[in-house]
């Protein structure tokens, strides 16, 4: 599944990341066949639940009974399939949403390991440089080559910054003296720190989804062995 090839590949740098869940055989095919049926305001009722569960999660239970309560008195002979459908339907959604929202994860990640590497980089030339100026006063002035800081060097590291959703800060700051360099020591390590920080939470929050949409996929294809006699009379009731 092309899912499962691009996160394993994406982030060899933070955690490895399992191989994602592919869908049941003949979900698709079997989804595109219900959701041709839906009228609007069912196909509304779909996505709006699948946007949920993808993002709070949730039980085919709960789900069941969120369809049964939103059409009742709308079901026919098949109301039992009907429902199954139903959940079916939002589970398929969910899924995709899941699936959106993993892709997004790992945009993330990837701009973060692009940041860090900056920062590193510049991190260790900074470290250099003040260990060649240890003993100095704050005011001596800083210049190349044993202070050789300048603005390119931190308008390199701001971009990849702000693509992983971290304030540059420092991008137009001189760096004159070594009070300056020292305080940009500082906080190449504060911005390191809480770029790491933030990749252990992305971590949780990936395994987390993955997690969700497994169960999602495993649910699914329950509900597909049963509707698998009735699935050509299921959700024309619903209007």
């Amino acid at each position: 599944m092309r899912l499962a090839w691009t996160l394993t590949l994406a982030v060899p740098v933070l955690f490895a990341v399992p191989a994602a869940a592919e869908l049941p055989e003949g979900a698709e095919a079997l989804h595109a066949r219900l959701a041709s049926r839906l009228a609007p305001s069912v196909r509304s009722w779909v996505g709006g639940e699948a946007r949920t569960l993808a993002r709070a999660g949730g039980d085919a239970g709960a789900l069941r009974a969120a369809a049964q309560a939103r059409f009742a008195g709308q079901l026919g002979a098949a109301g039992g399939a009907d429902i199954e459908a139903l959940a079916f339907l939002v589970l398929m959604q969910a899924t995709r949403d899941a699936e959106a929202d993993l892709k997004a994860i790992m945009a993330q990640v990837k701009a973060a390991n692009a940041a860090k590497q900056k920062l590193r980089d510049l991190a260790d030339k900074v470290r250099r440089d003040v260990a060649q100026n240890a003993g100095k006063r704050d005011n001596a002035p800083c210049r190349p080559p044993q202070c050789g800081v300048g603005r390119a060097a931190l308008a390199e590291v701001a971009a990849p910054l702000a693509a992983a959703r971290a304030p540059a800060g420092f991008a137009q700051r001189e760096v004159a003296t070594l009070r300056d360099l020292r305080a940009l020591h500082d906080e190449l390590k504060g911005k390191l720190d809480s770029l790491n920080q933030t990749s252990e939470m992305t971590s949780l929050r990936l395994q987390m989804l993955m997690d969700r949409r497994s169960k999602f996929i495993s649910t699914l294809s329950n509900i597909m062995k049963k509707l698998a006699t009735t699935q050509d009379a299921i959700v024309q009731n619903l209007k």
